[in-house]
């Protein structure tokens, strides 16, 4: 009897952390206000997502990181700050050794900030989808457009 009760008031404590959980996660949608963010990069310089931010392009898979970095690459640094891009990558799932040993020395080889979210609650808002990068052409801090990028031609055709 003692351990049924334990199982139901365990099972009702998981339901409510859950909820809790679900409900406070809200997807980002067209025309919500993205509040500021302030990340760091691999360089641990902060990086600003504010109402001056014009596209977010998000990832938070390894393949997608490395399209998303070659376009990044392509573009220049001085092109992203120009045309208000902030590259934004979930590194929460990362073993922190191996962003130490690795990814870290990696990423700072590239020529352009990457604003990195350690936490995966920082960014949860973020719409995703597996294989693609998220972009969001934001206007005065609202977000007026979320695109599915695949593969480079998608994220170059889509950032205009």
């Amino acid at each position: 009897m003692m351990k049924n009760n334990q199982y139901v008031r365990w099972m009702i404590w998981l339901t409510l952390g859950i909820f809790a959980v679900s409900a406070h996660a809200k997807t980002l949608n067209l025309r919500a206000r993205l509040p500021s963010i302030v990340l760091n990069d691999q360089f641990d310089q902060p990086v600003l997502i504010d109402s001056s931010t014009q596209w977010i392009v998000f990832s938070q898979e390894k393949a997608v990181n490395a399209f998303v970095s070659d376009y990044m690459s392509e573009q220049g640094a001085q092109q992203i700050r120009q045309r208000g891009i902030v590259y934004v990558a979930d590194i929460s799932g990362m073993p922190t050794l191996v962003t130490r040993m690795f990814a870290l020395p990696k990423m700072r080889k590239l020529s352009f900030p990457i604003g990195l979210a350690r936490d995966s609650k920082t960014l949860v808002d973020i719409p995703r989808r597996a294989g693609a990068a998220t972009v969001l052409r934001l206007r005065s801090g609202v977000v007026q457009n979320i695109i599915f990028a695949n593969n480079p031609a998608q994220l170059k055709q889509n950032i205009q």
